[in-house]
């Protein structure tokens, strides 16, 4: 008989505490290995919507269409010109100064307008506590894309909304880009579950949020 003990397998998914929801939204770090993409069931993550998400029929072939009939690849041409004028940085200054609000009033008024709770924000979009409290109070810090687009679906954004907050952070939902498609499909149609945009993402080769 083996006497030795068996090895201690240290297991994040059997280790997690219980109650805590599992969903395709947390795996992106496992997700990509290099450039193979990893099958989520594999490292024992489930692609199905959370319990407490109503369960939506995801219909493909419309995404499938939108996206044929959307996609545009944008060409610009850039002109250098020779020997311009010094810049006036003062009038540079006064029209940096007079732009739109920045993204931390653009969220705080947002959560009023709509009446939120800033728990059920930062929950519903995945994003740490912390996270949260340092893209509302410091207007210094700029968080990356993916974490604004999926603050806009726990908010339940429309397109126009969406671009608005994604555009006070420097960013856009590209029609050259079908990630980027995708997106603004949900937002158009409504679908605002975290879990259930990444399984679309998923389903047609993109990075998951």
């Amino acid at each position: 008989m083996n006497n030795n003990p068996s090895p201690v397998i240290n297991n994040p998914i059997m280790n997690e505490p219980q109650g805590k929801p599992r969903g395709i939204v947390r795996s992106h770090k496992v997700l990509q290995s290099g450039t193979t993409l990893i099958s989520p069931q594999a490292v024992g993550y489930c692609l199905q919507p959370r319990s407490d998400v109503p369960s939506a029929r995801i219909n493909y072939e419309e995404i499938d269409e939108y996206i044929k009939t959307n996609l545009r690849y944008d060409f610009c041409e850039t002109v250098l010109p020779i020997g311009e004028k010094t810049p006036n940085y003062a009038s540079i200054n006064n029209f940096i100064n007079q732009s739109d609000d920045n993204l931390q009033d653009k969220i705080r008024k947002i959560i009023l307008s709509k009446n939120l709770d800033e728990v059920q924000v930062y929950k519903k979009a995945d994003v740490d506590r912390k996270l949260f409290s340092k893209i509302r109070t410091q207007s210094d810090y700029h968080p990356n894309k993916n974490t604004i687009l999926k603050l806009c679906l726990s908010m339940n954004l429309n397109t126009e909304e969406a671009e608005n907050l994604l555009k006070s952070a420097g960013y856009s939902l590209s029609t050259s880009m079908r990630s980027d498609l995708i997106l603004r499909y949900c937002f158009s149609n409504k679908i605002f579950d975290v879990i259930t945009v990444n399984e679309i993402l998923y389903h047609y080769g993109e990075k998951v949020m």
